[in-house]
């Protein structure tokens, strides 16, 4: 049913007919490239900023890497649905490179899961498994599926992720988020033996992760090993105090799935008490 869901979006974007390529004078091509350099002599959230690429935009309407540079600072202010239109838009002009982008954003930004998997699988059905910042497109469709509490697509999800990490990088070469997302799976199905043993194997790479240790003590102490999860718990509190985390580049704007939130961690701790 997905491959034939995924297959029939694929043939639907196709059947309509691509752009044509728009041909520029070369005058208007260099004042666009001359506003759009000049956009940056101001704050990225400034109305200046924003004013500049609106210039170039006039000259080339069809460029799609100015229609990204006016949503990417909307999507920072949490100022989704006025970033929105810009990023259909740098999709609409240059659909291979950004319809990847836009289920990226959909997914960690917006938290519009279901659009997040229509941009994934159809990127995936058109030019397969890619990357986009730095994790494959299944990656995210792990993501999605987790957060729709379809736990078992997530698990096949985020299973075949880890295979292709083994074969690409060895065994002891998964990304600790990999491993950390596997056993959130285990977690919320209350398989809680499984989720540590997927945990520990994240902690091998980074070993002061601390959303990893702080659910590591959470599932010591519904297996009734109190005084392992007091010490786990200590554990995943001096990680957090350090800001040791998630490590993924867009966690300084967004929360992602699953990512404690600090006081949580001082919950924890005095529950111990």
């Amino acid at each position: 049913m997905v491959r034939f869901i995924v297959l029939l979006l694929a043939v639907n974007l196709i059947a309509f007919p691509k752009l044509k390529a728009q041909v520029y004078k070369s005058s208007d091509t260099l004042n666009a490239q001359s506003y759009f350099k000049q956009s940056f002599q101001y704050s990225l959230n400034s109305k200046k900023h924003q004013l500049y690429l609106d210039s170039a935009l006039m000259l080339i309407p069809t460029e799609a890497y100015y229609w990204q540079q006016k949503a990417m600072p909307l999507y920072k202010e949490h100022k989704w649905e006025l970033g929105r239109p810009f990023l259909d838009s740098a999709v609409k002009y240059n659909q291979e490179k950004y319809l990847e982008y836009r289920g990226f954003m959909r997914c960690i930004f917006e938290r519009r899961y279901l659009l997040a998997k229509e941009d994934f699988y159809l990127a995936k059905a058109l030019y397969g498994n890619r990357y986009v910042m730095d994790h494959s497109y299944d990656f995210y469709l792990g993501l999605c599926c987790l957060q729709l509490n379809q736990f078992d697509s997530a698990q096949h999800l985020f299973d075949a992720v880890i295979t292709e990490d083994q074969q690409r990088f060895g065994k002891d070469g998964v990304h600790f988020n990999h491993w950390f997302y596997r056993a959130m799976v285990s977690y919320a199905k209350e398989e809680y033996e499984t989720c540590i043993s997927f945990l520990d194997k994240a902690m091998t790479r980074h070993p002061q992760f601390a959303d990893a240790h702080f659910y590591k003590a959470n599932c010591l102490f519904y297996l009734n090993k109190q005084e392992e999860g007091k010490k786990e718990a200590q554990l995943a509190k001096s990680c957090a105090d350090q800001h040791l985390s998630l490590n993924e580049d867009n966690a300084i704007y967004e929360w992602y799935p699953y990512q404690v939130r600090t006081y949580y961690y001082d919950n924890l701790i005095n529950n111990l008490r």
